[in-house]
């Protein structure tokens, strides 16, 4: 408390305290104001009440003697911190609270208040869990989130690198996600990172023996092809592509499969970073290697940012800089944590004028707050942080001190109020108003009026209207009552006394509107419809007969037709028949007559697509079910007349007949009727149908065909195409054409000018000229002349007449040998080299080469072996004996070639030749086929038998060099089969 020092207004202020408990009043304790004494000054030392509600500065705020107050309103000190009473008899109370308040600071919360002044709560939590901005707080306006460009992480485990952008954690670097797998979908789940799904793609599994590859389960898997048959892994080799990464070929149910326990699957995600795991295809095993340089990676160190893969290790990117913007924080970082902000107690300025002694404290810059008080109740005391205390004007309820205003409030910063209306509403007395002590009531004798108008003569008296002599209000009228009512004075109000008004045709007179009025009207009435009931005014009533047959109402409601007779009323029995089949209709009470009861019997509505009608409520109601009008037919509309009932109507409407062999379905006389659907693919190779449950079927067939190509014959259908079988031989057998084929026309031959044999051995020089072969010079070689030499020297028929007759060439060319060279054409059958095995290809152009080479390639494009040899000599069965039928032109006009051995399948391939003529085109078809085809009807290579081999036939050697036991035990259905399958026809 400060020290009292008493001047001029402190005597005041306690002469004023000692006025409010002193009897020095005028009489009645009243409470003097300046006016009441003059204005007492220095030299009388009167005590005086000052109006401005200041203090000086040398007295403390405890030190002021409690104010006047009528009540908790006049004791606001504007102070939120204080709770404000008024205590009748002492004045106002101001206690210290604890109530919630606002320091001014927005840097604190929860303020409360202690000892009287608003103090800061704790500090406000600013940080919005943003790793992205730089977190403080002003004291003028609040939390600031400053953006930063730290490192960070956005969450998202597909980027790396990520620093703080525009207040966002963004990530620099995408993760690349590659495991080199083309059955994987290379993806990146922000949530986990890499992931590699499996997907179908189409995709190459390296196995020459699969077609359609494509993904399933992770790995690249095809359809096995017909192509790839083996019995033995070691048979598969030729078919892999010695790729080890991929799997290796085994022969699985005699086809060439990948062993999927082979295929190798390398684990990138234990290698390290900057590291892939690869699988090696001239090894099948994983081997690390290193990454691409400049791909993104995480050497773990949190203090750098963009790192990048480069030779193999994870090289540091940028440093990440680390700064928060706060003086409250020590910056730094780790390389586990990354940025590090450590709270510090360095001192710092919070910007606000609102606070002093500012220091850090627990990262927040904060200071202690200053108190602002002008101890003026008509003033907010507030502060602003940008400029310090504010005391702002209010205006709030306060007291004058004068007891002749009221509704005082502070204006301008000082208190003042409107002047108290002094009114007691009393005519009785005079009305004042003393400031010390208010209104002041005084009596007066002045003429009054009492408010009873029931008094004439009022006077004032003793402050109050005294009354005057009663007031006189009889009338003399009976049908009156006479009062008073001291509101309204004298009242005559109607009564409804009884009277009498001298009319014996009314009775219970009484009084009405002031007069007696005429009662109610005598009722002359003998309850018989048969009088005529009168009533006069002198006499009272008078009933007299009506004529008889006067139409009456005898009472009974159950009789009609009543009439009068003799003064008495009667009538006949009533038909009660509403014609309403749901009431039922009765006349059993004479005071009812005619009722109808409602029924609930069956009925007809009338409506024929109701069914169940029954009655309700006395009306036919509709049955609840309507009539069902469905034929299930969806070409009719289907409808109900009310007349007639159901209606089916045939509709035009687009349908469906659930056939998938029609099309354009439509509504036809009440039927679902479509086109038939023309099911043509206009492919020959195909059998075209319709299933009516799923449509057009385009079934494969192996019918004969045509593949556009000449050169080829035997075209038969495969899987819905036309394929080209053997090709046509196209030889003539004559040396001087030159044999072709073109796809367009077919066989073509050109004649040449080739030398040539022909076939005299005594020529020489022979030249082909025309396609024929043109003698030469007589050739008088010693193939014509006996030696005793072996051989002929070399002339043209030596080789062959010595294949047939060694003695010629080993012993002597006698005479037997000149006439073997004479007599012999060399026939065709294994010619010369033909029957011998050679290391060339081809065997020199003997007769059958073109017949075994076109059987068999190997023989003319790698070497003659001794299956080609064998097969030259089985050749020349081809048309029998040389110059059989069948490799003959037929006579003209000759059908067939009178029963070869090939005849029946060239005519099944080509009918003319057997229907019109044996040309020859039919001569090379027959060559053609009975090299390649095992065409005798019951040929020993169609069927099954004990004995080993199959009698030399055409498919023997090839049969037998793929199933030995087929030539060294016996002949069973396995080489009946292989004979089939290796491409002999069986008819």
């Amino acid at each position: 408390m400060k020290h009292l020092v008493l001047g001029k207004r402190t005597m005041a202020l306690v002469g004023f305290a000692a006025l409010l408990f002193a009897s020095g009043c005028s009489g009645s304790g009243s409470i003097l104001t300046p006016e009441d004494t003059g204005g007492a000054d220095e030299q009388s030392g009167d005590a005086v009440i000052g109006t401005d509600n200041q203090v000086e500065e040398d007295l403390g705020k405890e030190d002021l003697p409690p104010a006047p107050c009528k009540s908790d309103a006049d004791c606001d000190d504007s102070n939120l911190c204080t709770t404000d009473k008024c205590i009748p008899g002492t004045g106002c109370e101001h206690l210290n609270n604890t109530a919630p308040c606002d320091d001014g600071d927005a840097c604190t919360v929860d303020d409360v208040c202690a000892d009287g002044v608003c103090a800061g709560g704790h500090g406000l939590d600013c940080d919005d869990l943003n790793a992205c901005t730089d977190d403080s707080c002003d004291a003028a306006s609040g939390c600031m989130h400053v953006n930063n460009a730290a490192g960070c992480e956005d969450g998202d485990a597909c980027t790396l690198g990520d620093t703080c952008q525009d207040g966002q954690c963004k990530g620099k670097t995408p993760l690349e996600c590659k495991d080199d797998n083309p059955c994987t979908d290379d993806t990146c789940n922000p949530a986990k990172g890499c992931e590699f799904p499996y997907n179908t793609a189409a995709c190459d599994d390296g196995n020459g023996c699969t077609v359609d590859d494509a993904c399933k389960d992770g790995l690249c898997v095809g359809k096995q092809t017909p192509d790839c048959k083996c019995t033995t892994d070691v048979e598969c080799k030729q078919f892999d592509d010695n790729d080890l990464c991929n799997g290796t070929l085994i022969c699985v149910e005699q086809q060439c499969a990948i062993d999927e326990t082979t295929v190798v699957v390398c684990d990138s995600e234990s290698t390290p970073a900057c590291h892939v795991a690869a699988c090696v295809p001239e090894t099948g095993k994983c081997e690390d290697k290193m990454a691409d340089d400049g791909v993104a990676c995480d050497n773990g160190d949190k203090c750098t940012t963009n790192d990048t893969c480069k030779g193999g290790k994870c090289e540091a990117g940028e440093t990440v800089t680390c700064d928060d913007g706060s003086v409250c924080t020590d910056d730094s970082c780790t390389p586990d944590e990354g940025c590090v902000f450590t709270a510090n107690k360095a001192a710092c300025d919070d910007g606000s004028e609102c606070t002093k002694d500012d220091v850090c404290a627990e990262g927040q810059c904060a200071g202690i707050p200053i108190e602002c008080n002008d101890a003026n109740g008509c003033t907010d005391d507030s502060c602003d942080p940008l400029v310090g205390c504010v005391f702002t004007n209010n205006s709030s309820a306060c007291n004058d001190d004068s007891f002749c205003t009221e509704n005082d409030v502070c204006l301008d910063g000082k208190c003042g109020g409107t002047a108290v209306v002094c009114s007691d509403g009393n005519g009785c007395t005079d009305d004042t108003c003393d400031p010390k002590l208010g209104c002041v009531y005084t009596n007066n004798t002045a003429v009054c009026d009492d408010k009873n108008k029931c008094t004439v003569g009022d006077i004032c008296g003793e402050g109050a209207c005294l009354a005057g002599a009663p007031a006189d209000c009889d009338d003399k009228n009976v049908c009156t009552s006479d009062t008073c009512v001291p509101e309204a004075g004298c009242v005559q109000v109607n009564n409804a006394n009884a009277c009498e008004d001298g009319d014996l045709c009314t009775t219970g007179d009484i009084c009405k509107d002031g007069k007696c009025g005429a009662g109610a009207a005598v009722v002359c009435n003998d309850n018989n419809p048969c009088t005529a009931d009168k009533c006069d005014p002198k006499i009272g009533c008078v009933f007299t007969p009506v004529a008889d047959d006067t139409k009456c109402d005898d009472g009974n409601a159950c009789s009609t037709g009543d009439k009068c007779k003799a003064g008495v009323c009667g009538g006949v029995g009533l038909n009660c028949d509403d014609k309403n089949p749901c009431t039922d209709d009765k006349c059993d009470n004479p005071q009812v007559g005619c009722y109808h009861v409602y029924n609930t019997a069956k009925c007809d509505d009338g409506n024929a697509c109701t069914v169940g009608d029954i009655c309700s409520q006395g009306v036919c109601q509709a049955g609840k079910t309507p009539l069902e009008c469905n034929d299930k037919n969806p070409c009719t509309n289907d409808k109900c007349d009310p007349a007639t009932g159901c209606v089916f109507t045939n509709n035009g409407l687009f349908c469906n007949d659930d056939n998938a062999c029609t099309t354009t379905d439509q509504c036809s006389g009440g039927k679902c009727v479509g086109k038939p659907k023309l099911c043509n693919d206009l492919n020959l190779c195909t059998d075209d149908s319709c299933d009516p449950k799923t449509g057009c079927l385009f079934a494969p067939n192996t019918l004969g065909c045509d593949d556009g190509n000449a050169c080829t014959l035997a075209d038969k259908c495969a899987d819905g195409q036309c394929k080209g079988g053997m090709p046509l031989l196209c030889n003539d057998s004559n040396p001087c054409t030159d044999d072709t084929c073109v796809p367009a026309t077919g066989c073509k031959f050109t004649n040449n000018t080739k030398p040539c044999d022909d076939g005299n051995v005594c020529t020489g020089g022979d030249v082909c000229n025309g396609g024929s072969c043109l003698a030469g010079k007589v050739n008088m070689c010693n193939g014509c002349n006996v030696s005793d030499s072996k051989g002929c020297n070399g002339c043209a028929c030596e080789k062959c007449v010595c294949a047939m007759d060694p003695y010629c060439c080993e012993v002597k060319w006698d005479s037997s040998c000149v006439s073997e060279c004479k007599s012999t054409s060399c026939p065709q059958t294994c010619q010369m080299n033909g029957c011998n095995p050679l290391p060339q290809k081809g065997c020199g152009n003997c007769g059958c080469q073109a017949c075994v080479c076109a059987e068999d390639p190997f023989c003319c494009n790698t070497a003659w072996d001794s299956l080609c040899a064998s097969e030259c000599q089985e050749c020349g069965s081809a048309c029998g004996a040389p110059g059989g039928a069948g490799c003959q032109n037929s006579v003209p006009g000759e059908k067939g070639c009178g029963g070869c051995a090939c005849e029946e399948a060239v005519c099944a391939e080509d009918p003319f030749c057997c229907n019109t003529a044996w040309d020859s085109i039919c001569v090379n078809e027959c060559i053609n086929d009975a090299v390649a085809h095992c065409y005798n009807t019951g040929g020993q290579g169609c069927k099954t038998h004990e004995t080993k081999g199959c009698g030399g036939c055409a498919c023997q050697v090839k049969v037998c060099a793929a199933e030995p036991s087929c030539c060294n035990t016996k002949w069973d259905a396995k080489c009946v089969q292989k004979c089939i399958d290796t491409g002999y026809i069986c008819k």
